[in-house]
């Protein structure tokens, strides 16, 4: 089963069959998948429609179609959304070891995502980067730009302790509408 949304703010859970695995695939049965309130919110009001809900997934395999590394049982991170179960291929799946808690091990691919997001985007150290909304991508990419030697963020988040966690990993924190929309070169959303 899969979460889709079918309409404006209507959702369903949809039966997906099962189906046999091809060589280099795994199944998974989700034990925690990753919300993006931005991402996923703009699809739930403004479509396309319909269409399947989530992306970073973390779960337990528990079948593989002869994958070298890869045992049933063990923990690893996907791609495969909101779903309680499904297919990926196994050269997608990261493998978390064993003391790493579920939560963390979702929280760290997250950090890699953003990671990607701020290389991509690459501001240089001394220039003005504003960072949309201080919830854990946010604060990821903040984390990950700071790291990175960029210095002068911006943080545009109406939540004050959400502000405030900004604020400690070394970014200016502002309420919407504060900072005017075009005197940024890059940003990240």
């Amino acid at each position: 089963m899969h979460l889709r949304v079918t309409a404006p703010d209507e959702f369903a859970w949809v039966e997906a069959p099962a189906g046999s695995l091809r060589p280099g695939e795994a199944r998974i049965e989700t034990l925690l998948s990753a919300v993006s309130v931005a991402s996923e919110l703009s699809v739930v009001r403004d479509g396309p429609l319909p269409a399947r809900l989530g992306y970073q997934t973390l779960g337990r395999m528990v079948q593989t179609q002869a994958t070298p590394g890869l045992l049933p049982g063990q923990r690893v991170v996907c791609t495969l959304g909101h779903a309680a179960s499904g297919v990926c291929r196994a050269d997608h799946l990261i493998p978390v070891p064993d003391d790493v808690p579920d939560r963390p091990a979702l929280c760290v691919i997250l950090g890699e995502e953003t990671h990607k997001g701020t290389r991509k985007v690459a501001p240089a150290a001394g220039e003005p980067t504003p960072v949309a909304g201080a919830g854990l991508l946010g604060l990821l990419s903040v984390f990950n730009l700071t790291r990175r030697g960029v210095t002068q963020l911006s943080v545009r988040e109406p939540d004050p302790a959400r502000r405030a966690l900004a604020r400690r990993l070394g970014a200016a924190a502002y309420t919407p509408g504060e900072l005017p929309h075009d005197a940024f070169a890059v940003g990240l959303e």
